[in-house]
């Protein structure tokens, strides 16, 4: 059987080092199709069956190894880094509060906006 990637060798809930199946790579580990899975680094997710962990996006984090998504910064903070720097996105502690006279309606926001002329927003 071939081994593609987002997939790894081993079976299911056993050791890897058996090499008797080959197996969908669980979410919160990249799976290269070398046959072996790396489990995903603070910072990074990824979806069952891929074959590598992404940085996660603008406005989100993940503070733990493995996982599966990212979690979303609360309103009024933003997280700004488009998931470029792993290091960015390691903790809710970056999900940084809006500047006086901006806001952030949502959760995961990657920017704060400018409250209208007529309105001010505070926490």
């Amino acid at each position: 059987q071939q081994l593609w990637a987002g997939s790894y060798t081993g079976p299911p809930g056993g050791l890897e080092t058996t090499r008797q199946y080959c197996t969908r790579c669980e979410g919160g580990y990249g799976c290269d199709g070398t046959g072996g899975r790396s489990l995903c680094l603070t910072g990074t997710y990824s979806l069952p069956g891929s074959s590598s962990c992404s940085v996660c996006g603008a406005g989100t984090y993940a503070d733990l190894p493995g996982a599966s998504t990212c979690l979303a910064c609360p309103p009024g903070t933003q997280l700004s880094d488009q998931g470029l720097d792993q290091n960015a996105h390691t903790s809710s502690n970056l999900c940084l509060p809006c500047a006086p006279g901006y806001y952030a309606a949502t959760n995961a926001s990657g920017a704060c906006s400018p409250c209208g002329q007529d309105n001010m927003y505070s926490s």
